[in-house]
């Protein structure tokens, strides 16, 4: 037994012994782990690379793809309207990109605020400041001038259009077209209000300057020479086509105009110049989808050879009866300057007609298209009608297909004239 504990011992000893050895020719080191971790730091640097190299080339991938599939140009459309009523007008211009629909609302933003600082406060400007140099619409509630500012400037404008209120008109009329004006804010078809005179009377808005009046005067009073012009359809298609985007940005503030009309449009350059105005009967329905005809005998100074057919019959008004108006301000226009359902005298006749699903004819120089947008304007039940969003984009192709063809047709004259030089030079020689 001691022999086999000193066999035991010896053994121990001997690779104690070895072990010591071993670690003298081979020396244990903590270092020996700094390469393992230069090695994982380029693994991970290497990874973190290749993904973000794939993720710059998958978004190129992505906008140039986007690229390719969006329109660069504008192509022609044939077809309009749709024989069924519920068919709605179809878009063909591509849509504006975002960043410049972005710069737009930057733009209403800054117009309305600098438009727009405070409420109702003391005002800068009354009559005795203003030369009333020329009267161009007489309304129920008051007058349209064409003034001058003679102490100072109003928002940096000399020559203004001023609307001198009736003596007899209520305040809470006044404070409601203010109101109505400045939700409005900027547009550039909208008449821009500049200052106003609420604390004593008369009352009177100032709005930026009209140079052309109304466009119902320029209509009646250019009639010779606007018949005469081969670009009058061109024409009054773009004219309705920039009212369209004042009445659209209307609807989209919830805002019924009530009163559309060519008398209620001032016209500072014509026809991309024409501007709503006459917000004496605009209601908010912010909070209300309709507005309601009070109870009794037909309200006075209502125009009823403009107003729909639900307004008589269920007595309410809605964004979708702007729309009607709208289609009997196209036939104003393209007659210009007549006044609607000529054939009959007396309101109650118009109301009787309208009320059964009477239409108008077709003016003598209107073109299809424009009577097209006027029949669905003036579908019987308001519900059928066109948006103004609609309603712009399919007069936005109208305009973009009279641009192409008077290109094409000066591209003509011109050709005709070097062919005509040549033979002439031809001969000559």
């Amino acid at each position: 037994m001691m022999a086999s504990n000193n066999t035991s011992v010896r053994t121990n000893t001997s690779i104690t012994t070895t072990l010591a050895a071993t670690t003298q020719i081979f020396p244990l080191s903590t270092a020996t782990s700094a390469p393992d971790d230069n090695i994982y730091i380029f693994i991970y640097s290497f990874v973190i690379t290749s993904v973000f190299i794939i993720l710059i080339v998958a978004a190129c991938v992505s906008v140039w793809f986007r690229m390719k599939k969006t329109p660069q140009n504008a192509t022609e459309m044939t077809p309009y309207f749709g024989k069924d009523r519920n068919t709605r007008m179809v878009k063909v211009l591509p849509t504006l990109p975002a960043p410049h629909t972005k710069q737009l609302n930057q733009r209403e933003e800054r117009m309305s605020r600098l438009f727009f600082r405070g409420s109702f406060q003391t005002p800068t400007f009354t009559l005795e400041d203003l030369s009333l140099l020329e009267i161009f619409k007489i309304g129920k509630q008051g007058r349209f001038y064409r003034a001058k500012i003679t102490r100072g400037y109003c928002k940096g404008h000399r020559l203004v259009t001023c609307k001198l209120y009736s003596r007899n008109t209520p305040h809470k009329n006044l404070e409601t077209e203010i109101n109505i004006m400045k939700k409005l804010s900027y547009h550039k078809n909208i008449v821009q209000l500049l200052d106003w005179n609420s604390t004593q009377e008369p009352y009177l808005l100032i709005m930026e300057q009209a140079e052309c009046g109304t466009l119902k005067n320029l209509l009646q009073n250019n009639r010779i020479q606007l018949s005469n012009n081969k670009e009058l359809k061109a024409q009054l298609t773009s004219a309705a086509y920039f009212i369209s985007l004042g009445l659209e940005h209307m609807a989209s503030k919830k805002v019924v105009h009530r009163d559309i009309a060519a008398r209620n449009i001032l016209v500072c350059q014509f026809p991309q110049g024409c501007k709503i105005a006459e917000f004496g009967l605009a209601r908010d329905l912010s909070n209300s989808k309709v507005v309601k005809k009070e109870k009794g005998q037909r309200p006075a100074g209502i125009p009823f050879r403009w107003y729909p057919p639900e307004y008589f019959t269920d007595g309410i008004y809605t964004l979708q009866s702007d729309i009607w108006a709208f289609g009997i301000l196209l036939y104003e226009m393209e007659t210009l300057g007549s006044s609607p359902y000529p054939e009959f005298e007396t309101a109650d006749e118009v109301i009787l007609n309208v009320c059964s699903g009477y239409k108008m004819k077709k003016p003598r120089q209107c073109r299809n298209e424009i009577y097209e947008v006027m029949q669905f304007c003036w579908s019987q039940a308001y519900e059928e009608r066109p948006l103004f969003s609609d309603i712009i984009k399919y007069l936005e192709d109208l305009v973009e297909n009279d641009a192409v063809s008077d290109h094409r047709q000066r591209l003509q004259t011109h050709n005709y004239i070097l062919i005509d030089l040549s033979h002439s030079l031809t001969l000559a020689l």
